[in-house]
C-alpha cells in the first residue's frame, strides 16, 4: 500500500527535476548591447542564471496523481530566437540620461594666433653662411657646401631678398674653378644655385649658360633657354640695359662722325686736281701750279690753326668740293655733316637717358633687391634724407627695406615721410598697415589697408594683407561674428587673386612659425616710376665737352645752329650753281674740262678738248694720235681703279665713294667705322655690373663686322675693276 502510493510521487518528482534542468542548461538570448564592441565598463555582466527553485507542491491523493500526469505532459523548451548582430552604438542607459549641451557655450578653440615673427637676422647671418660655403669649397666638402647654400636660400626667403648678387657672382667664380678641375656637374650645380639666389641678374644666367656649355655642348635646348633668360634679365636690369644703350649710342655717334669725315676726305681727294686747276686761274700766269696748291692747303688749314674744332674745317672742305661733286654726293655730304652738327646735343641727351651707375636710382635698385649691397645704399639715402634732397622713390625703398629686415619703427617713420612726399600713396599706406599688423594693432592695419585699396584699386597687396587680418581676428570672435568675418577674408583674398593670378598658388606659413615676410605682401616700386638721377647735370657737362671738341669755343646755343646754317648755305650754293663756272675731270682721260682753257667746249661737256677730237670728231686726228689717246685713257682708268682698290683696303667703302657710288660707299664706311669703334672701345664707356662679356667678346664681334664689310666691299670693287 505504501509502495503503491510512493511510486507516483517519485515519478512526478523526476519529471519536475528533468524539466527544470533543461531550462537551466540553455543560455537565454543575449541583448544587442552585448554584441556591440564597447568599453568593458558599459557591457552588462554575462552571468549564468540559476534556475528558479521548484514550486512547493501539496501532497496529492492517489487518484489525482495519475490524472495530473496524463493532462500535463512535460514540454520541451522553445528554441532561442536568432540573434541579429548590429554595428550601431549601444543606446544610452535609460537610468542615466545625458542632458543636451547648452546653446550659449561652444567648444571652439578661441586661442589667438601667435604674433607674426619679425625678422631678427641680417647681413651678419648672410655673411656667416657665405663664409661657411667658402670654407666648405676650400676643404672640398660637398655636403657642407650644399648645406651652406641651403642656408643662404632660407635667409633669402625669410628676409624677402630679391637678389643676392655678390653671393651669386662668388658662386659663379666657384663654378669656373670646378669647371677648370673637370667637374662639369659640380659647376652646373653651383651655377644653378647662383641663379636661384639671383634670378633677376643677367650674370647668373650667363654663368649657367657657360656651365651647361662646358658640361654638354650639344644640349641646344637648354643652352637656348639659358641664353634667353640671360637676355631677358639684361634687358630688365637698368644697369645692363642703360649701359649697353649708352655704349651703343656712343658707338653710333662716333661711327657717324667717322663716316662723315671719311666721305668728305675721299671726295676732296677726287676733286682736288680740278680745284687746284681753278685756283691756279685766279693767280697771274707766272705763278707755278705747286705754289697755288700750297697756298690752297694753307687756307684749308686755317680753321685748325684757330682751334675751331672739327666741324669748321669740315665745312671748309665741303665748301671746296660742293661745286665739283654730283647732286647725290652733295646730298650725302649734307646729311652726314648735318648729323655731325647734332652730335653735341645728342650726346648730352644720350647721357641723360643712360645715366644710372652712381646715382640715387642705383641706391633705389639696391634697396629694392635687398641684398648685401642694400646697407650701403640705405646709408646714402639716409644722408640725402637728412639733407632734404631725398625723393619719394628713395624714401619708400628705404622704408620697404627696413620693414623686410624687421626694423618696424624706422619703417613706419619713413613710410609716413613717403606719404608726406606723395599724399595718399597706396604703397606707403600698405607699409604702414604691415607695420601695424606686425605689432598686432589690427584695427589700424585694416584702416591703412582700406585707404590703400581706395587710393589704388589695382594694387593686390593691401587686399591680400587685410584678408590675413580678418582670418586671424576671426579666431577670437564669438560664433555669431565668425561667419561675417570669414566672408570678408574670403572676398578680400578673391579680389587680390583676380588682380594677381600668382596669388592663387600662394600659401601662408604654418601657424607655428608665421614669418612676417612670408605672410604679408609689400608692394615694390612700379617699373614706370621715373628714375632719380643727376642726368640733367651730366647732360650739360657732356654737351659742353663734345661741343668744345666739334665747334670750338662757341656758346652752347650757337654750337648747333651755326654749323647747320653753314651746311645749308653751302649745299644750297652747290645746287644753285650746278657745277657751272668750274672745271671738272674728263670722263675718259681725267684731264681738266675747262672752258677758260678751251672756250670752244660746250657748257656741260663731260669730255676734254682732246677726247672730243678723238671720240666725237672722226678723222680730225691722226691714227697715231688716236692710239696714244686710247693708251692714255686706259692708263687713267687703271690708275682710278688702283686708287679705288687701295682706298677700299684702307677704309671699307672709300673705293665706292671714289668711283661715284656714294650710297653703297657710305653704308660700307659706316659699318666699318662701327666695327673699329667697338674694337677700340671694347671695355665700354659706361660701367655694367658683374661679369661683363669682356674685351675678348666685344673684340670678336668687332672682327666679325670688319671682316664681313671689308670682304663685301673689296669683292664688289674687284668685280667692278674686272
Amino acid at each position: 500500500m505504501v509502495l503503491s502510493r510512493a511510486v507516483p510521487a517519485l515519478l512526478a518528482t523526476v519529471v519536475l527535476l528533468s524539466s527544470s534542468g533543461g531550462a537551466a542548461q540553455i543560455e537565454p538570448p543575449r541583448p544587442v548591447e552585448e554584441l556591440t564592441p564597447d568599453s568593458p565598463g558599459s557591457r552588462p555582466s554575462r552571468t549564468r542564471r540559476e534556475p528558479p527553485p521548484p514550486p512547493v507542491q501539496a501532497p496529492a491523493s492517489d487518484e489525482e496523481a495519475p490524472v495530473t500526469e496524463a493532462q500535463e505532459p512535460p514540454r520541451a523548451p522553445a528554441p532561442a530566437p536568432p540573434v541579429r548582430r548590429s554595428k550601431r552604438p549601444p543606446a544610452p542607459a535609460s537610468e542615466a540620461p545625458v542632458a543636451p549641451p547648452p546653446t550659449t557655450t561652444s567648444g571652439r578653440d578661441r586661442t589667438p594666433s601667435p604674433p607674426l615673427l619679425v625678422p631678427t637676422e641680417g647681413d651678419d647671418a648672410l655673411l656667416h653662411a657665405f663664409g661657411a660655403w667658402k670654407e666648405a669649397e676650400r676643404t672640398r666638402d660637398p655636403k657642407g657646401s650644399r648645406a651652406a647654400r641651403d642656408r643662404l636660400a632660407e635667409l633669402r626667403e625669410t628676409l624677402a631678398i630679391a637678389d643676392l648678387e655678390s653671393v651669386s657672382l662668388a658662386l659663379l667664380r666657384g663654378a669656373r674653378l670646378r669647371a677648370t678641375a673637370k667637374d662639369g656637374a659640380g659647376a652646373v650645380e653651383l651655377a644653378q644655385s647662383a641663379v636661384a639666389l639671383s634670378p633677376d641678374v643677367a650674370d647668373a644666367h650667363w654663368g649657367l649658360f657657360r656651365a651647361h656649355l662646358g658640361n654638354d655642348a650639344f644640349d641646344f635646348r637648354r643652352l637656348w633657354a639659358d641664353g634667353g633668360n640671360a637676355a631677358r634679365a639684361a634687358l630688365t636690369d637698368p644697369r645692363w640695359s642703360r649701359g649697353m644703350l649708352g655704349d651703343l649710342g656712343a658707338t653710333v655717334l662716333v661711327a657717324w662722325l667717322a663716316t662723315a669725315m671719311a666721305a668728305l676726305l675721299v671726295l676732296f681727294l677726287r676733286t682736288l686736281p680740278s680745284l687746284v686747276h681753278d685756283v691756279h686761274h685766279a693767280f697771274p700766269r707766272g705763278v707755278a701750279r705747286w705754289q697755288t696748291g700750297a697756298l690752297l692747303i694753307l687756307v684749308l688749314l686755317l680753321p685748325w690753326a684757330f682751334r675751331l674744332g672739327l666741324l669748321f674745317p669740315s665745312l671748309v672742305l665741303f665748301a671746296a668740293v660742293t661745286l665739283y661733286i654730283e647732286a647725290k654726293e652733295r646730298w650725302l655730304l649734307a646729311v652726314l655733316l648735318a648729323g655731325a652738327c647734332l652730335v653735341p646735343p645728342l650726346a648730352g641727351a644720350l647721357v641723360q637717358v643712360t645715366t644710372f651707375a652712381g646715382t640715387p636710382a642705383e641706391n633705389v635698385l639696391q634697396l629694392e633687391r635687398g641684398g648685401l649691397e642694400a646697407s650701403h645704399a640705405a646709408a646714402h639715402v639716409q644722408a640725402r634724407l637728412e639733407a632734404g634732397r631725398a625723393t619719394y622713390p628713395e624714401v619708400y625703398a628705404l622704408a620697404r627695406w627696413e620693414l623686410r629686415r624687421g626694423k618696424l619703427a624706422p619703417a613706419r617713420a619713413h613710410a609716413e615721410k613717403a606719404l608726406a612726399l606723395r599724399g595718399g600713396d597706396a604703397r606707403a599706406q600698405t607699409v604702414v598697415g604691415n607695420v601695424a599688423f606686425a605689432e598686432n594693432r589690427w584695427p589700424e592695419a585694416i584702416a591703412a589697408y582700406t585707404r590703400a585699396s581706395e587710393s589704388d584699386p589695382t594694387l593686390p597687396d593691401p587686399l591680400w594683407n587685410v584678408s590675413r587680418v580678418y582670418r586671424r581676428r576671426a579666431k577670437t570672435l564669438s560664433d555669431d561674428a565668425v561667419g561675417p568675418e570669414l566672408d570678408r577674408a574670403q572676398n578680400s583674398a578673391a579680389a587680390a587673386q583676380r588682380l594677381d593670378e600668382r596669388l592663387m598658388t600662394k600659401s601662408d606659413p604654418p601657424d607655428s612659425r608665421p614669418a612676417m615676410n612670408l605672410t604679408l605682401l609689400t608692394p615694390a616700386l612700379s617699373r614706370t616710376e621715373p628714375l632719380v638721377t643727376d642726368g640733367a647735370e651730366r647732360r650739360a657737362r657732356v654737351t659742353a665737352q663734345v661741343g668744345q671738341a666739334l665747334v670750338g669755343g662757341l656758346q652752347p646755343s650757337a654750337a648747333v645752329l651755326v654749323p647747320l646754317a653753314g651746311v645749308a648755305v653751302l649745299a644750297g650754293l652747290g645746287f644753285l650753281r650746278g657745277g657751272r663756272g668750274v672745271s671738272r675731270g674728263c670722263e675718259k682721260c681725267g684731264r681738266a674740262v675747262c672752258r677758260r682753257c678751251d672756250p670752244e667746249l660746250v657748257e656741260d661737256s663731260q669730255l676734254c678738248h682732246q677726247c672730243v677730237n678723238v671720240y666725237t670728231r672722226r678723222g680730225k686726228v691722226a691714227p697715231m694720235a688716236r692710239v696714244n689717246k686710247e693708251m692714255e685713257v686706259r692708263h687713267h682708268q687703271a690708275w682710278v681703279s688702283r686708287w679705288a682698290y687701295a682706298l677700299g683696303l684702307l677704309w671699307s667703302g672709300a673705293g665706292h665713294l671714289f668711283t661715284g657710288l656714294p650710297v653703297r660707299g657710305a653704308l660700307h664706311a659706316f659699318v666699318f667705322a662701327f666695327g673699329i669703334t667697338v674694337a677700340i672701345n671694347r671695355e665700354g664707356l659706361l660701367r655694367t655690373p658683374g661679369l661683363s662679356p669682356g674685351a675678348a667678346g666685344w673684340l670678336a664681334l668687332a672682327l666679325v663686322l670688319l671682316a664681313v664689310t671689308w670682304g663685301a666691299s673689296l669683292r664688289h670693287l674687284a668685280r667692278e675693276r674686272s
